[in-house]
């Protein structure tokens, strides 16, 4: 909470020590530094990473190139955490691509042009337990065309969950070619336990062009496995 001081040390800002002196109406406040929880972890450290790596490989791009990419934005409408629709830029689109495509160990390609590609989201996903293995089906908008996909994951969540999205945030493995896999080494380095049947969690799953690496609608859902 912080304290107030009387007139002497009224005109008191900045940080001492482990106090942070501001000036307030009628003198000065003075409440403890607060450090903020940011760990370090691998995959924060991979994360903010490749997004750093993709800035600099747009940076890399010659104008055109970044002026396709702009183009290629223009025809998509994204929605924000609060549900408001917007445009995104060129750089937004490149970024997405390629932290998508890093996942397959690849990158999207320099420049976009010709007929924007048609992205088959996925509609639905199953939770199948058999022998300490997670496999997830997944069900596609248009049946037989398995384009590659990525999974996000939470930890154990109760089965009746809210903010399904902002929970289903880490890792877990990219697939490409077949319409399931099975999640649980991806998931048992990501919480560090080894899953086992009944549990709940919440999952994203984001059906990703195989050409230029932009996703879908992402599908997300708490599941149980069975």
């Amino acid at each position: 909470m912080a304290k107030y001081i009387g007139t002497l040390t009224s005109d008191a800002r900045g940080k001492v020590g482990g106090l942070v002196l501001t000036r307030a109406r009628n003198g000065t406040n003075i409440r403890a530094m607060a450090v903020p929880i940011n760990p370090a972890t691998t995959r924060q450290v991979y994360t903010r990473g490749i997004i750093g790596t993709a800035l600099s490989a747009y940076r890399q791009l010659t104008a055109p190139q970044q002026s396709s990419w702009g183009n290629f934005a223009a025809l998509y409408t994204w929605t924000n955490s609060l549900a408001q629709a917007y445009v995104p830029t060129g750089l937004q689109l490149w970024t997405q691509a390629y932290v998508n495509a890093a996942r397959f160990g690849t990158a999207p390609p320099a420049s976009w042009s010709g007929t924007p590609p048609v992205l088959y989201p996925v509609t639905a996903v199953s939770l199948v337990y058999s022998s300490g293995n997670w496999y997830l089906f997944t069900t596609r908008s248009t049946p037989g065309i398995y384009y590659p996909f990525i999974v996000y994951a939470s930890g154990i969540v109760p089965s009746s969950v809210m903010y399904v999205r902002r929970l289903a945030r880490r890792y877990i493995t990219a697939v490409s070619g077949v319409y399931y896999t099975n999640i649980a080494p991806g998931w048992s380095s990501a919480y560090g336990s080894t899953p086992r049947a009944g549990l709940t969690i919440a999952v994203c799953v984001t059906s990703v062009d195989p050409t230029t690496y932009i996703s879908a609608a992402p599908f997300v859902s708490a599941i149980t496995s069975g």
